[in-house]
């Protein structure tokens, strides 16, 4: 090949025109093989590594790049030289892809990754005189396939994290794909459900696990695939196959393609058959205490403490006189009903019932009419987590019928008790008279009759005063007589007189004199009723104890037997009227269940409190607190 013409007749300078004036990179090579030096390199090779033309003509390809061969961080790069030796052995082009072309590091700034095309250029004696290389700069194409294989990579790995995810999920999760929505990924949950294996559930119509005779179902499923919608059911009633009846929590959720298509749904279902039959058992019970309560005729209420928000049952409205059930209560509401004389009483009563726990009063009210009536208020106090009261929840109970009956039975014992005192006095005297004289004439025989009679005579008349109290108590009548006196000298004489009259001993523990201000005579009826219940109630047994001490401006007296103690679930009545424990081992003991009612009666006039700790056969202790000083009683 002449310098100034080729065979075809072309002159060599067209060809170097066109070879510098090509849009892609050229790079003509001499075929001196291992150097393959450059022979001549077109601007556009130039442009794309950034170089010089005198920087790369005449040298080894391998040292204008001296970075791109045997470079550990570049690993491809004597690809290149495996690639034109290929093309001098085979003497034809050789085209280097993109995964097995070299690296070219300019300057250690830029990577290059290259696909390049080599094609040997014969001389006039028929050897391989130069080597084409025409490369293409594959970087951007190479990196953005790098970044969607770590994409891929990526996903795969979401992919099985995710079926992972729903494999361990505690809820029945499954994907349906086609027309008849076959499944096609299950997760335990959902096989244990439908009582499948996993290889069963795979490809089963849902339709042929979910009995669907209205194609309910499959409506919904057809309606989520085609709008795209998702379908939320609570409390889903469902047969499994099993036959056994389930509810469940239903989600369907379509799953979309790159373009918003839907492509198949997924189901999310949680067993909520044990909350449910709960809540069915629960509403259950509701209704039974709803129509209990109607026929009790009790009135339900609650009030908030923190608000003084007051909410009642209709019952409750009727009771003071409110035909409609949708009636707006609050405290002040409830206090312009109750009659003045006892709005004293229904507040203290609330104050005790935040410390004591439950509350019981009876009260009097105008209704809405102006009508006078009583009712009976029972409540709970509910506590929040640092023991504050917020809550009280209670009944209310028209009792005016029985209060009119006890009245009436009041005022029957009053006249009775007021009749029987008189004789009674009086057939004590002369039995004592009696006595005496059969006594002195030595018919010790009819003396000792004379005085088991006068014991019971005693006995008659303690009754009776009992009576007499009660009817005081219900009519508002017990006085108190308030004076000073010490309250020990107190102790020792009931001490004394009931010892006197039993086989116990008595045993008193005082720590220092206390001095009180209040009634003493009734403060001494209670404490003899308590020291002879002592004794009464424990037979067998040989001591009393009764302990007094000052705290707190207040006297604490206690009165402790060793004898047949009072069941839990019967402590809290023994304050009450007329009651009486009434088991096998007391039926033999005598009373009129007055004796305690009475006892916190005048206790509680004093301001004072009383309370009992018992446990069965091992006995009780009865205790009384009063304030030194009685205040506005």
């Amino acid at each position: 090949m002449s310098a100034s013409s080729t065979d075809s007749g072309v002159s060599l300078e067209i060809y170097k025109a066109v070879f510098e004036a090509a849009k892609c990179p050229l790079l003509l090579l001499n075929a001196n093989s291992p150097e393959f030096s450059v022979a001549a390199v077109n601007q556009k090779f130039l442009s794309s590594i950034r170089a010089t033309r005198d920087t790369i003509l005449g040298r080894s390809i391998y040292e204008v790049f001296p970075l791109s061969l045997n470079s550990p961080d570049v690993p491809t790069a004597g690809e290149l030289d495996t690639v034109l030796q290929e093309v001098l052995q085979r003497k034809e082009t050789v085209e280097a892809s993109a995964e097995t072309s070299s690296v070219w590091v300019i300057n250690g700034a830029e990577r290059k990754r290259w696909r390049s095309v080599n094609t040997p250029i014969f001389g006039s004696t028929g050897d391989i005189q130069f080597i084409l290389h025409a490369p293409v700069d594959d970087t951007a194409s190479q990196e953005a396939a790098e970044r969607e294989e770590s994409a891929r990579q990526a996903g795969e790995n979401y992919r099985r994290r995710l079926e992972s995810f729903l494999k361990q999920a505690p809820v029945a999760i499954a994907v349906y794909f086609g027309p008849e929505f076959l499944v096609e990924m299950a997760n335990p949950v959902f096989c244990k459900m439908w009582g499948l294996t996993e290889e069963e559930a795979i490809g089963t119509s849902i339709f042929d696990l979910l009995p669907d005779e209205t194609g309910e179902y499959r409506k919904v499923f057809s309606d989520v695939y085609t709008s795209g919608n998702t379908f939320v059911a609570f409390e889903t009633p469902i047969i499994l196959t099993s036959s056994e009846q389930a509810w469940i929590n239903l989600v369907i959720e379509p799953l979309h393609d790159l373009d918003g298509s839907v492509h198949s749904l997924i189901s999310i279902a949680q067993d909520v058959t044990e909350q449910v039959r709960l809540k069915q058992k629960l509403e259950d019970s509701e209704s039974r205490l709803r129509l209990a309560i109607s026929a009790s005729k009790m009135g339900v209420w609650d009030l908030d403490l923190l608000s003084g928000d007051l909410i009642t049952t209709g019952t409750g409205n009727r009771i003071f006189g409110y035909d409609s059930s949708e009636v707006s209560w609050d405290m002040e509401r409830f206090m312009s009903h109750v009659l003045e004389e006892d709005r004293e009483v229904i507040l203290k009563a609330l104050e005790r019932a935040k410390v004591e726990r439950f509350m019981s009063v009876e009260i009097r009210i105008i209704r809405v009419d102006k009508v006078l009536r009583w009712i009976g208020l029972t409540t709970e106090v509910y506590r929040n987590e640092s023991g504050e009261a917020v809550r009280l929840l209670g009944t209310t109970l028209d009792i005016t019928e029985r209060k009119e009956s006890e009245k009436k039975k009041d005022e029957l014992l009053s006249v009775v008790s007021h009749e029987l005192k008189t004789p009674v006095t009086s057939l004590k005297a002369f039995a004592q008279v009696l006595e005496r004289k059969f006594g002195k004439s030595g018919d010790d025989v009819a003396a000792v009759m004379l005085r088991k009679m006068v014991v019971q005579i005693v006995r008659l008349s303690h009754l009776i005063h009992d009576l007499l109290d009660l009817t005081r108590i219900e009519g508002g009548q017990l006085k108190l007589r308030l004076e000073r006196y010490v309250f020990n000298e107190l102790v020792a004489e009931v001490a004394t007189q009931v010892g006197r009259t039993c086989s116990h001993q008595i045993i008193v523990n005082e720590e220092e004199l206390v001095e009180c201000f209040g009634d003493r005579q009734r403060t001494e009826q209670v404490l003899i009723n308590l020291v002879t219940n002592a004794v009464k109630y424990s037979p067998g047994k040989d001591k009393v104890i009764v302990s007094v001490e000052k705290r707190d401006g207040e006297v604490i007296c206690s009165v402790q037997d060793f004898g047949l103690g009072v069941p839990p679930e019967k402590q809290e009545k023994l304050f009450k009227r007329f009651y009486r424990v009434g088991d096998e081992a007391q039926h033999n003991i005598s009373g009129l269940g007055l004796g305690l009612y009475i006892s916190a009666e005048i206790i509680h006039r004093q301001q004072g409190h009383i309370w009992l700790k018992s446990t069965p056969g091992e006995g009780s202790t009865f205790s009384f607190s009063l304030p030194l000083e009685v205040e506005d009683v």
